[in-house]
This record gives structure tokens, C-alpha cells and sequence, in this order.
């Protein structure tokens, strides 16, 4: 039998469209990867397809570490679209938790707020990540990895122990998403969290502290009432804004 009649192996396919996308990032001048330049990538479709093979193919516990950089890799550009981690989250709290282990120390930021996202949603019980995992991969290949994962006994703690960790990332903008999905998770360290967010956030980044009203609000915080006031008055129009929105129920994360 010839190689060409053989099955295709998922995961050097999904390596090798990997490559080709990480050929392409380095054609692009560094100074036009601003934005939404990933988006300009023509062969996303590809991608996509050969991410679900791998997803039905084979469980993510069982990839190499060579196989879950290259992932980490492909997450990172893929964070316009999220198609990826709409995907990796259609299979449950566990494979979130393995790839977010692994983008803590050698993953792109990118990857990380993604992985973070999507584990609020997926281990606080919210069909929304796995509904549009779905619907985003169904249109771009037929393959179905696996129906959608109901959250497992010992999925939150382990969502809350990962995001957690994420919590303390480098990034403000890893752990702006990590405190949303902990807050969705109602957990325990939102209000210190969010304290220690807060008191450290510059004045001239407004987002930080949007995003510790928003968290405080999720977990009807009673120390939400005297941040409020503060935003109320503060020199940041943006954040004033917010703070009305967010009193009126019309603001979100």
C-alpha cells in the first residue's frame, strides 16, 4: 500500500498547518502585526478543520509537549476569531486546564486570556462557550470533536486553581480575564483580587477598574457600592461613564 492510501495522522497535520501559518507571521513586517493582522491569514479554514480532526483524534492529556506548543501557537494568532479555544472548551474544564498550565510558562499572553475565558464559562456551568464552539467550528469543517461537556465533579476547583494562577500573570489583560471568570465562578478570592486590582491599576488605564466593577457587581459584592462612588469620581471620564452604565445594568465586562 502506498503512504498516499494510508490515514492521515491528525496531529502532524495539525503541525504542519501550524508551520505554514507560522511561515506566513514572518512575512509580515513587524510594524503591520498590529491589531488584527492575524485576521489577514487566508488559510484559517484549514486550520480549523485539521484542529477538530485532532480534537476527535486524539485526547489533549495524551499530546507531546512539542504538540501542545505548537497549539499554544496557533491560540495566540487565533485571537480575534477564538475559533480555536471555542473548540478546545466544546470538550470540557480538563483539556482548558492542561493547555492553561502550559501557556503559564510558555505560552503567549494571547493564549493565555483566551484559555482563561473560556474556563470561566466552561467550569461555571455557562452553555455559551460550548454552544459557540459549535457553531464556530461547524462551519468550518464537518468533523464534530465530541459533543458538548457538561462540567464534571472537581472541574470548578480545578478551573478555580488554574485561574487562580492566571490571576497572578504578568499581563494585566490575562488577569483582567481571569478575574471575570473567577468571578463567574463566584469565587472566594474575587474581593481580594479585585482589592489588590484595583489599587494598582494606573489612573490613566481606566479598564482595570471596569473590570473589578463588573466582577464585584457579578458577585453582588457589598463592597461595590464604595468603589462605585469612587468611579463616580474620578478624573477618568471613561471610568465615570462605566460606573453610571454599570448602576443603569447596561454595562458588561
Amino acid at each position: 500500500m502506498t503512504s498516499d492510501l494510508l490515514p492521515a495522522d491528525p496531529a502532524r497535520e495539525f503541525v504542519a498547518a501550524v508551520q505554514r501559518l507560522r511561515a506566513w507571521t514572518h512575512t509580515v513586517p513587524a510594524s503591520e502585526q498590529v491589531g488584527e493582522w492575524e485576521c489577514n491569514y487566508e488559510q484559517w479554514g484549514e486550520l480549523y478543520a485539521v484542529w477538530r480532526r485532532l480534537l476527535s483524534a486524539l485526547p489533549v492529556e495524551r499530546w507531546d509537549p512539542s504538540l501542545v506548543s505548537e497549539a499554544l501557537f496557533a491560540l495566540a494568532r487565533d485571537n480575534e476569531c477564538q475559533a480555536l479555544a471555542h473548540d478546545l472548551a466544546a470538550l470540557g474544564v480538563p483539556p482548558l486546564v492542561r493547555l492553561a498550565a502550559a501557556a503559564r510558562t510558555r505560552g503567549e499572553a494571547d493564549a493565555r486570556w483566551q484559555l482563561a475565558h473560556e474556563l470561566g464559562l466552561c467550569a461555571g456551568g455557562s452553555g455559551a462557550a460550548r454552544a459557540r464552539a459549535g457553531a464556530s467550528a461547524a462551519a468550518a469543517a464537518p468533523a464534530d470533536p465530541a459533543a458538548p461537556v457538561a462540567p464534571a465533579a472537581g472541574d470548578r476547583e480545578a478551573a478555580e486553581a488554574c485561574l487562580l494562577a492566571l490571576a497572578e500573570d504578568a499581563d494585566e489583560y490575562v488577569r483582567r480575564r481571569a478575574l471575570q471568570s473567577l468571578a463567574r465562578l463566584s469565587s472566594s478570592h474575587v474581593e481580594a483580587l479585585a482589592a489588590r486590582e484595583w489599587a494598582s491599576a494606573p489612573d490613566d488605564f481606566p479598564w482595570t477598574k471596569m473590570n473589578v466593577l463588573w466582577a464585584l457587581r457579578h458577585i453582588a459584592s457589598p463592597v461595590l457600592a464604595s468603589r462605585l462612588q469612587e468611579a463616580e469620581d474620578s478624573a477618568s471620564e471613561l471610568l465615570r461613564d462605566y460606573a453610571a452604565k454599570l448602576r443603569a445594568g447596561v454595562a458588561g465586562p
